[in-house]
């Protein structure tokens, strides 16, 4: 049994300890990142929100949901009802 991220794009799951349902082994933000980076050759930056934090500009904590690509991605990924968003930088 697989979780379904998008069309073409599965995630490992484990039965959650809490709900007994299956969950992906990792976390939406970590599966995206991965997806594109190996599988669609997509480069992945640092987004705006995490590069002010991390510099000391801002002291709220990027929720990770959020992902810069350089390049253009036509696809949604989503689980559970929870997507991830993509911030184009040139």
């Amino acid at each position: 049994m697989a979780t379904i991220l998008t069309q073409g794009l599965y995630a490992k799951p484990r039965r959650s300890s809490l709900t007994g349902k299956f969950i992906p082994v990792a976390s939406l933000p970590e599966l995206a990142e991965e997806a594109l980076v190996n599988k669609l050759k997509i480069k992945v930056v640092p987004s705006k929100a995490l590069e002010r934090y991390n510099s000391g500009e801002s002291t709220q904590v990027p929720t990770g949901r959020v992902i810069a690509v350089k390049g253009r991605v036509s696809r949604k990924m989503a689980y559970n009802g929870k997507s991830i968003k993509f911030e184009y930088v040139a």
